[in-house]
Parts: structure tokens; C-alpha cells; sequence
């Protein structure tokens, strides 16, 4: 690791760079993966592991460009793209 680059900013910067999927943990998935796993940890560092756990487990293995763009464009976005919709459908 290079520092100043943690584990979430590599998982961004080699996904566009090979354009393969990558795990990711920003605030906004770590909010969006508590609640839709249901995780409730106290501890930080059980908190991490699992959401880091979590996020490699829901990551987009194929056409994630696809994903991204269903999120980056609310004007466009079909829930057929989203993963989310995909595995927990309204």
C-alpha cells in the first residue's frame, strides 16, 4: 500500500484501471450494506471486517461499468441494472 491510499481508494483505482471489480467501502456503501445486511456490530473493528466481508461478497463480478452508470445517472437508472434491486426488489 502507498500511503495515503487506503484499501477502498486502491479497490477504485484498480477497478477503473484494469476495469475489473474491485471492493469498495466509502460512507455511503458502508450505510447502504448496514442496513441492507442488517449489521449491528459495536465494535469497530468487527464492524470493519464485516462490512469489508460484505462488500466483497455483493460486488459486481461482470459489466461494472454498467453498474456504476445506473447509479452515477438517477435520469437513467432501470432497476434491472442495479444489483440491489437485482437481489432485494421493492
Amino acid at each position: 500500500m502507498l500511503p495515503g491510499i487506503g484499501r477502498s481508494t486502491a479497490g477504485a483505482i484498480m477497478a477503473i484501471a484494469y476495469k475489473k471489480s474491485y471492493p469498495i467501502l466509502d460512507a455511503n456503501v458502508k450505510r447502504v450494506i448496514t442496513r441492507y445486511s442488517g449489521i449491528d456490530e459495536c465494535s469497530k473493528t468487527k464492524l470493519d471486517k464485516a462490512l469489508w466481508w460484505e462488500s466483497t461478497r455483493l460486488k459486481a463480478d461482470k459489466k461494472i461499468f454498467e453498474y456504476t452508470q445506473g447509479v452515477m445517472a438517477p435520469k437513467q437508472w432501470l432497476p434491472m441494472i442495479c444489483w440491489l434491486a437485482m437481489v432485494a426488489p421493492m
